[in-house]
């Protein structure tokens, strides 16, 4: 693996530098713990608890998981079954394919038979949220009905619960994420149903993965004028929210080089052959620890370009929530050898609505405030 950080600010460069500078392979042996009368909590965090508390390598989030989330509540519901443990299902692509397969290996590997015979539960981060088509189309190449999976949305007490081992994890103190040997067997896996399974059509060498398309959650303001540096220099260009899995998998097995901003576009690159190219922009100043252990995983030939102006007014403590501002600057031009460009359109509309989610998120603050204050006054008279 080879990663070129040449084309980040010069300020993050070496923070960066330490950072991506470890061994995301863990070695360790994974098991299957059976947790006897044990409780299965529903998000945000999610996870199972035993004997008053949360098994932290049972939460969706253990890495910066607020004291509130490790709460234990009372057991709503009780069953007298032996069930296992799917996880924590996350909606966000990126997390879909990492975090959401943590806990799927014993149903993958020698000895499945066993697990695939029990009742299979597991919680959702944000149980209003569907798990995403393609995520369902995912499962189903493991051999895993979604429909066979019982989403728990209240704390119930199970008889035995059998909780496997994480094969992709964080570590709680320096916030690394790494993988296991079962976790590559699953993204092998994968690629090879996905591909075998579908047209063989002539694959693009270059594809530039978008977000231009998606409407949901905070927008990227500027994309486009990246779509159209890329574009120059021969990259396909496509919105991977109008692939179904398979095809995102054949697509992305299929070319040498993949550009895509950093996230769960980026994260795609989980299924390329190993040895390819990727190109990471960065939207933010700031490391996305998941992109890491993939490349590592692929064995990738990795750039990282910072070309974004996000950094001017981007939050502090969660840099990663948008929204975001991108545009063709020095770096990226200097890679592509093509001319800069600053779309003052695409700035004023980030500008606009960073002020509107500012003065919204101000008034939901003090909502909740004076609703807090309302609720004391009315139970001290």
């Amino acid at each position: 693996m080879n990663v070129d950080i040449k084309y980040i600010d010069d300020k993050s460069r070496d923070a960066f530098s330490r950072f991506i500078d470890y061994d995301c392979m863990s070695r360790e042996s994974l098991s299957v713990r059976c947790v006897e009368s044990g409780i299965v909590v529903p998000g945000p965090a999610g996870g199972i608890a035993e004997n008053g508390s949360m098994i932290v390598e049972s939460m969706a989030y253990r890495v910066a998981c607020p004291p509130k989330f490790r709460k234990v509540p009372d057991a709503k519901l009780q069953y007298d079954e032996e069930v296992l443990y799917l996880g924590c299902f996350e909606s966000c692509w990126g997390h879909c394919i990492t975090d959401d397969l943590k806990h799927l290996w014993p149903l993958c590997g020698p000895g499945a038979e066993k697990y695939r015979s029990m009742k299979w539960v597991c919680t959702l981060t944000r149980p209003e949220k569907q798990l995403p088509q393609n995520f369902i189309e995912l499962l189903a190449l493991l051999g895993i009905d979604e429909r066979k999976i019982e989403k728990v949305c209240e704390p119930a007490k199970f008889r035995k619960i059998y909780l496997p081992d994480e094969c992709f994890y964080a570590d709680e103190t320096s916030c690394r994420r790494y993988f296991t040997k079962e976790y590559s067997a699953i993204v092998d896996e994968l690629i090879e149903k996905a591909v075998s399974g579908g047209a063989h059509e002539s694959p693009a060498e270059k594809i530039y993965f978008t977000r231009t398309g998606w409407r949901k959650g905070n927008p990227d303001f500027g994309e486009r004028h990246l779509e159209r540096a890329f574009e120059q220099k021969g990259y396909r260009i496509v919105r991977p929210e109008t692939l179904s899995f398979a095809e995102t998998v054949r697509i992305v097995n299929g070319c040498r080089s993949l550009a895509a901003t950093e996230g769960s576009c980026a994260h795609n690159s989980l299924f390329m052959r190993k040895g390819m190219s990727l190109v990471v922009v960065r939207k933010a100043d700031y490391i996305c620890e998941y992109q890491i252990p993939i490349n590592q995983l692929r064995d990738l030939d990795v750039t990282y370009i910072d070309a974004n102006g996000t950094t001017l007014l981007e939050s502090k403590s969660c840099p990663f929530s948008g929204p975001f501002f991108l545009y063709c600057n020095k770096r990226l031009a200097d890679y592509l050898n093509v001319k800069p460009c600053f779309p003052v359109l695409d700035w004023v509309s980030y500008l606009a609505t960073w002020a509107r989610l500012k003065v919204l998120r101000f008034a939901t603050r003090l909502f909740r405030c004076v609703s807090r204050r309302m609720k004391w006054l009315f139970r001290k008279n």
